[in-house]
């Protein structure tokens, strides 16, 4: 494998620690005395700023390359962090948690056009195998430090994580390739439209698979911590065992999986890790937690590279930059999505019930999504048959 994909790896791994680090964001907003509404606005308010800003980061991909973009995500992280304490309060918490989603907006964009540009077709699958886990890694290393710094009241040193980690990440950035001189075998045509992204075939699919996924994976991610602790239980023996799992698959277990369609093992996967969530909320000890985390582990460490790796599926290397911003615009939906619905849920049905009707909602969506993946592939053979 090439220098440049291990860059690409390090750089995933980079801006996914600094969102990993968010994930106990709730356990320091519970702690000043906030609601569960207030807080799932807060949460939101990463997501949904990151969905505003993906267009930004296909335009500064497009124009300012690769190390343009993660310089200005450091940047923007800098002045996300310096808002906690320029305005007090929830103002700077909300300001902080939106500076953050513009950072991951930008700088994931970049991420993924380059992982889609430098990984050739052929080995997409154990290659994305292997970058997925850049995205899992966070969940073993700055996740355990999170909750080791708040357990000891040290949440100053937890808040600035994101940006020296932000700041890292421009810098492994600077000298990489334009991504025209990435575009290799095909002509230098422009970047394509918004308008080309959405007509070709599979991208509602896309869509529908990627929003189903992260609609669940944030639910996880972001709010088990709470129903967690509530039971004297450690939330990072959760993420911890997860991000083993998911790795273990990942490194050994790709070969098993090489010649299951892509969508087909996505949908699948987001089935597996429902069922987990559900088991997650139900244990009421280590052990039951552990076996969950590893029921969840196995539907993830199949299911996010399958997910990365339906985008470039999708889109040709002419409209990765737009493409990237709309797969990741779709993921950052499911993550803007579940705190809302999680804040509304929970009047009636509790943080942990609110967190099972989203589990169930997946075991319709799922079958939903592959059969418009059927129907998207049948029409693309039908148009290379005339």
């Amino acid at each position: 494998m090439s220098g440049l994909f291990w860059r690409c790896f390090t750089g995933a791994y980079l801006i996914q620690a600094m969102l990993a680090v968010g994930f106990l964001f709730p356990v320091v907003l519970s702690a000043q005395g906030y609601s569960i509404g207030v807080i799932g606005w807060s949460m939101s308010a990463l997501n949904l700023a990151a969905i505003i800003s993906r267009p930004m980061g296909g335009w500064a991909t497009e124009r300012w390359g690769f190390s343009g973009a993660l310089f200005m995500a450091g940047i923007l992280s800098l002045a996300a962090t310096a808002s906690i304490w320029i305005a007090p309060g929830m103002a700077g918490m909300i300001s902080f948690r939106a500076g953050l989603g513009m950072v991951g907006g930008v700088a994931m964009v970049a991420i993924s056009t380059f992982q889609g540009l430098v990984i050739p077709e052929e080995k997409r699958g154990p290659l994305f195998a292997i970058m997925g886990i850049a995205y899992v890694l966070p969940q073993i290393t700055v996740v355990p430090l999170g909750e080791w710094l708040l357990n000891r009241n040290m949440e100053t040193s937890y808040l600035v994580i994101p940006a020296i980690l932000t700041v890292l990440a421009a810098l492994m950035g600077r000298g990489l390739p334009s991504p025209e001189s990435l575009r290799q075998g095909e002509e230098k045509e422009d970047w394509g439209s918004w308008g080309d992204c959405f007509g070709t075939s599979g991208v509602w699919a896309m869509i529908l698979t990627l929003v189903s996924f992260s609609v669940l994976n944030s639910t996880t991610l972001q709010f088990l911590s709470l129903p967690v602790r509530e039971k004297g239980l450690s939330a990072s023996l959760f993420y911890t065992v997860n991000a083993v799992t998911c790795v273990a698959l990942r490194v050994f277990g790709s070969e098993l999986i090489k010649d299951v369609p892509r969508y087909l093992l996505g949908c699948v996967s987001i089935t597996v890790m429902a069922v987990a969530l559900t088991g997650a909320l139900a244990a009421d000890s280590s052990f039951t937690l552990i076996l969950a985390a590893m029921g969840y582990g196995l539907g993830m460490g199949f299911g996010f590279p399958v997910m990365l790796a339906l985008i470039p599926d999708v889109f040709p290397p002419r409209l990765m930059p737009k493409g990237s911003s709309i797969g990741m615009l779709s993921m950052d939906l499911g993550f803007a999505l579940s705190p809302l619905i999680i804040g509304a849920l929970s009047a009636y049905f509790g943080t942990s019930g609110a967190m099972r009707v989203i589990a169930w909602a997946q075991l319709v969506i799922a079958p939903t999504a592959l059969i418009l993946w059927r129907i998207s592939r049948k029409r693309a053979e039908s148009s290379l048959t005339l």
